[in-house]
C-alpha cells in the first residue's frame, strides 16, 4: 500500500512540475501565434484528440474584445485582424478539453522607413538616367523631390511604394550633376547627391 501511494504521490509532483493540472495551462506545444504582416496574427492549434476550442482576445485592460468557438477540432489556423484597434499588449485565450493556454502579444505600429538607392545608369552631353531603387517591407508613402546642381527643383512626387520597387529617371539637359531628395511619411529626409 505504501509502494502505491508512493507511485501516486511521484506522479502528481512530476505532473504539477510540468504545468500539467485538472483544468491547468496546456502544454506550449499546442498553440502558436506567428505574426502575419504587421496586422495580423495567425493561432495555430493542435491537438492529438478532437476537442470544442474557444478562442478570446482581451485587451490590456482585461476587456473581451474578440471570442469564437471551434467545434470538435484536432488542429485549424485561424488568422485574426487587429487593423481596428488600438495599439497595445493584447492576451489570446485558448481553452480546450485539457485546459487554458494564455499568450501575450504586443501590436505595435511597424516602422516601414525603406532603404533608398540611386544609380547614375547613363549620360550623354545632354542627357543623365538615374536608377532610383527602393527596399524594404511595408508600404510607405514618400516623397521624391530631384535638384539640379545649382538647386533648381527639376521633379517633385509623392510614391506609393509596397515592397520594392524602382524606376529610371531621365534628367533632360542635366549632365553635371543632381541631388534626390526622398522625404519618408516619419519626417526623415534622404539626400543623395551625384557630381
Amino acid at each position: 500500500m505504501r509502494n502505491k501511494l508512493g507511485v501516486i504521490m511521484s506522479v502528481v509532483i512530476c505532473l504539477a512540475a510540468l504545468g500539467v493540472q485538472a483544468g491547468g495551462p496546456v502544454p506550449e506545444g499546442r498553440v502558436g501565434i506567428l505574426p502575419k504582416g504587421s496586422e495580423v496574427f495567425n493561432v495555430i492549434y493542435k491537438s492529438e484528440q478532437q476537442s470544442d476550442v474557444v478562442v478570446s482576445i482581451y485587451d490590456a485592460k482585461d476587456q473581451l474584445v474578440f471570442t469564437e468557438r471551434f467545434r470538435k477540432q484536432t488542429n485549424f489556423l485561424r488568422p485574426y485582424n487587429f487593423s481596428g484597434l488600438n495599439f497595445g499588449k493584447y492576451t489570446i485565450e485558448v481553452v480546450d478539453d485539457k485546459g487554458t493556454l494564455l499568450k501575450q502579444i504586443d501590436y505595435a505600429k511597424v516602422k516601414t522607413t525603406k532603404m533608398v538607392n540611386v544609380v547614375k545608369v547613363s549620360n550623354s552631353s545632354n542627357d543623365s538616367k538615374y536608377l532610383f531603387m527602393v527596399s524594404g517591407r511595408g508600404e510607405e508613402l514618400i516623397r521624391l523631390k530631384i535638384y539640379d546642381i545649382n538647386g533648381h527643383l527639376l521633379h517633385n512626387e509623392a510614391r506609393l511604394i509596397a515592397g520594392d520597387d524602382s524606376q529610371v529617371y531621365t534628367l533632360k539637359g542635366i549632365s553635371s550633376g543632381c541631388t534626390f531628395e526622398v522625404i519618408h511619411k516619419d519626417g526623415s529626409v534622404r539626400q543623395l547627391r551625384y557630381p
